[in-house]
């Protein structure tokens, strides 16, 4: 999906940035400057209130590449499920063309030092604190319900070594 926002209006109420970043400000991440850049990057800057563009495969062959394009999706998938480097290369060196989205222009920058790999917990021991029953549907959607369902199952046919 792309994300073009021409107008600062609908940006500025869709998301409430004080709790998406606590230790930032508005003025410390310089939403207005950035929001500039994506419209002036956007392909499609004409957008007066904010749209949700849905890509299709018919319609992928005109889009700028970037990593909602279906193509890059299907280079990620492939590089996932071969568990090759080689194939993960040819997406990570794919040029992700302009700037659609406001995400596309943050870094992250951290002071932390990395923690050892022997120091990460298995995913076993993750997946043991699992607990998905508890969320009622009223809460989440049908869907969303079914997709856990899905996952949780998944994971325990993993976990059995059961495929």
């Amino acid at each position: 999906m792309l994300y073009l926002f021409a107008s600062w209006e609908p940006l500025k109420f869709c998301f409430n940035c004080s709790q998406l970043f606590p230790e930032l400000s508005m003025g410390d991440i310089k939403l207005q400057k950035m929001k500039q850049k994506v419209v002036n990057g956007s392909h499609n800057s004409s957008n007066v209130y904010g749209i949700q563009i849905h890509t299709s495969m018919q319609s992928a062959t005109h889009l700028p590449v970037t990593r909602e394009n279906p193509e890059m999706s299907k280079l990620l998938h492939k590089a996932v499920r071969e568990k090759r480097e080689s194939t993960y290369s040819v997406y990570s060196e794919r040029e992700p063309g302009p700037v659609n989205v406001i995400r596309d222009l943050f870094e992250f920058k951290s002071e932390r030092s990395l923690i050892p790999v022997e120091k990460v917990e298995s995913a076993t021991s993750i997946v043991e604190r699992f607990c998905t029953g508890g969320m009622s549907l009223g809460a989440i959607s049908r869907e969303a319900h079914e997709a856990i369902a899905i996952a949780m199952n998944r994971i325990c046919r993993m976990e059995l070594n059961i495929f």
